[in-house]
């Protein structure tokens, strides 16, 4: 196959230099770098083209067809089990060159959506005692559904037009009230979480056993390889083989980590779905009386509604109130496919740890008021836009990625640079050209969105120039995905072996060829790099397919269907995360000193505001008597507290002014009302609280101490015989 036989050519140069020996002296070169004779079997690139030809020298097929089987096939199928939208070519296309082209950005956006949904695992985990296991008819339940649904919100792109501070506000009435009222809806709030959050569920993606599978076919895969090349080490065409299985180590795990960043089987009627329940939920507070209504509970007191008016006057669809408004979530980002895309999630997880779960670690559902901070966050402020910026917190996943696909590149780097002719050449250059254009292609993405995070930048022009960038990254994504393409089939069928090539003089060091190491170079030059080479790379896979699926079982509680199945796997999650806790600690120690040097040199507060996990509870706080709340099922019709608790003598009211009674509620005055309010139907107890009984059946619970952030410790009451 071919105009150039490199065989036949040395063959022809050996026998005229032992023909004549003023042939060596005319033709032949001394490599620098060597301390023998290289005259007799070394030549130029220039005289190489003389001799032998300008022409390729491919492979015969049993090395093409043993180079398919080897690593295109495994690629290929690894390939087809990547994350596509059905019925949609183009945008699989488009995708495709984003992922391949672009691996680094691509990597980047799906590790910082699997540390969102990590975050709300966690929170799950953390929100009761490490040994719990509540049942479905209690508040656990009900925060794992809300997490869970902003899990899967965090993987759609916001319309634009709405401010992100009200767009916070919604989500989170959405999310975690349990008292506001649905007009014209049989359902509560909580009902609708419960069936959006199985709905959402049911429809999620399966399929991790055949990503599994190919994963084991292209580690098989690599194994031979490595097996083949050591075998017959120095054999130049095994480990430029094993450089192209190598340079491809990033693949698997961008694949790999669909199954944590999972897409729905359905986005556009998830999408669709998501938007019906947040328009249920925006009629409700746009009216009136329901608003009114909100406020007297203790979800509503004291809260600024301001946020309500500036999103009356925001038509999510175009269509006047009630006719549409059904697209506060515009189309599908999940995997990467969408470039700047931060979700929603990460602002209100954030929002949560900082008010209460971070400060109260384990079982931070025990906080006072923790619904009241859930539902209504920080104070409102619309020029504040926590959804729609560069976060510098994603600087860890960015370098993350920079080291899993640098390295996996710097493995077959080391391995083709170093075979012979050693130097800068076709293949350790063209490995070289892929990594640096995925680099700048990640830098140019952040810089732009860095740069139009700015306030001081109009909407008009952040619009104008992401769309312009956007379409110069896809042009240079399909371009990166060409070259990485044409690198795969020209080691295949030996396209590569050129003089030009095999001369390796990109770098300055090389342009010469020795004839005596073409094919084959001696095991003691080539043993080092090649051990080097293949355990960077194996180790650069091996570490990141680890950290995917050590994500993919701790998270999978969150996702699954059937609930006491995720009650077990939680249980595995807790033994597992409480023996390993020692590997964590390394992390978190520079994590600490981080922040501590952040403290020192420019002040703010100290210490983490983030939440970790732990398996023990923190020293428990100052005890008061409190109200208990009704245990109540999802499913429970709404009943006054009257026909359920036993009336409490006015005296003794009196005798305790903490005494909080479920029958009275507190108005947004701050005075008690004299009607009854209903506990909602949505309202459930806390299964093994610690709690102790007195006073005929109140629970003695919890006041939080002076350096709660919820609520300032108050006064203790005495309390008489």
């Amino acid at each position: 196959m071919g105009g150039v036989d490199f065989v036949k050519c040395a063959s022809d140069f050996r026998n005229n230099v032992t023909a004549n020996p003023a042939y060596a002296a005319t033709f032949g070169f001394q490599d620098p770098g060597n301390t023998t004779n290289t005259m007799n079997s070394t030549v130029t690139i220039e005289i190489c083209q003389v001799l032998c030809g300008k022409g390729r020298d491919y492979y015969a097929w049993d090395q093409v067809a043993s180079t398919i089987t080897t690593w295109v096939l495994p690629v290929i199928g690894i390939l087809l089990q990547a994350p596509y939208e059905s019925n949609k070519p183009l945008q699989a296309v488009l995708a495709t060159c984003r992922w391949i082209g672009s691996p680094i950005a691509s990597l980047s956006y799906i590790l910082w959506n699997i540390k969102v949904t990590a975050k709300c695992a966690m929170m799950v985990d953390m929100s009761v005692g490490y040994n719990e296991r509540p049942g479905q008819d209690t508040d656990f339940a009900e925060t794992r559904d809300s997490l869970y649904i902003l899990s899967v919100m965090n993987q759609y792109v916001l319309k634009p037009s709405l401010p992100g501070a009200v767009t916070e506000k919604l989500l989170r009435m959405a999310l975690f009230s349990e008292r506001l009222h649905l007009p014209n809806s049989r359902k509560t709030i909580v009902q609708h979480r419960m069936k959006l959050a199985a709905f959402l569920r049911s429809g999620r993606r399966r399929g991790a056993v055949p990503v599994f599978i190919s994963l084991m076919w292209f580690v098989f895969s690599l194994i031979l390889s490595i097996q083949q090349a050591f075998g017959t080490i120095g054999e130049n065409r095994t480990a430029h083989d094993l450089a192209l299985g190598c340079l491809l180590g990033w693949l698997p795990v961008l694949v790999l980590s669909s199954i944590v960043d999972r897409n729905p089987v359905v986005p556009d009627d998830i999408r669709g779905r998501l938007n019906k329940f947040l328009t249920i939920v925006r009629k409700a507070l746009v009216d009136s009386h329901t608003r009114q209504e909100f406020a007297r509970s203790n979800e509503g007191d004291r809260v600024d509604y301001s946020w309500i008016d500036d999103m009356e006057g925001y038509h999510l669809s175009g269509e006047p109130l009630g006719n549409g408004l059904n697209t506060l979530f515009t189309h599908f980002a999940g995997q990467g496919r969408v470039r700047w895309h931060y979700g929603v999630a990460h602002p209100i997880l954030a929002g949560i740890e900082d008010n209460s779960a971070a400060h109260y670690g384990r079982d931070w559902l025990r906080a006072p008021n923790i619904r009241h901070a859930l539902v209504n966050g920080a104070p409102y402020n619309y020029y504040n836009d926590p959804l729609r910026h560069f976060d510098p917190r994603e600087i860890w996943q960015i370098a993350c990625c920079i080291s899993l696909v640098g390295g996996t590149v710097a493995g077959a780097f080391i391995l083709s640079y170093l075979t012979p002719t050693v130097g800068l050449g076709c293949r350790s250059g063209g490995y070289l050209n892929f990594f640096v254009i995925a680099l700048v292609l990640l830098i140019t993405e952040m810089l732009v969105w860095w740069i139009t995070s700015f306030r001081s930048i109009t909407d008009e022009t952040k619009d104008w120039t992401r769309r312009l960038f956007a379409r110069f990254l896809c042009v240079a994504e399909a371009g990166n995905t060409g070259w990485l393409t044409y690198i795969v089939m020209a080691q295949t069928i030996g396209s590569y072996r050129t003089c030009d090539c095999m001369g390796s003089r990109w770098g300055g060091r090389g342009g010469y060829i020795n004839f005596d190491l073409i094919d084959q170079a001696p095991a003691s030059l080539a043993r080092g790099s090649w051990v080097a080479g293949t355990a960077v790379a194996c180790i650069t896979l091996g570490f990141g397919c680890a950290f995917i699926i050590v994500e993919w079982c701790c998270q999978s509680h969150l996702a699954t269907a059937d609930y006491q199945s995720a009650m077990n796997g939680l249980r595995w999650v807790r033994v597992f995360k409480r023996y390993t806790s020692w590997i964590r600690t390394i992390p978190d120690h520079i994590i600490e000193g981080f922040k501590i040097l952040k403290w020192m040199v420019f002040g703010g507060r100290d210490g983490r505001r983030s939440l970790v996990w732990s398996w023990k509870v923190k020293p428990s706080d100052v005890q008061v008597i409190q109200g208990r709340p009704l245990p109540r099922s999802r499913e429970s019709s709404a009943a006054t507290v009257e026909d359920d608790v036993p009336s409490v003598p006015r005296d003794r009211q009196r005798s305790f002014p903490l005494l909080k009674l479920p029958s009275q509620s507190m108005s947004g005055s701050g005075r008690r009302s004299s009607t009854t309010t209903p506990e909602p139907p949505g309202r459930r107890s806390r299964e093994g609280s610690n709690t102790s009984t007195d006073l005929d059946g109140y629970e003695l619970s919890r006041f939080p101490s002076t350096n709660d952030p919820l609520i300032p410790s108050p006064t203790l009451p005495k309390m008489g015989t």
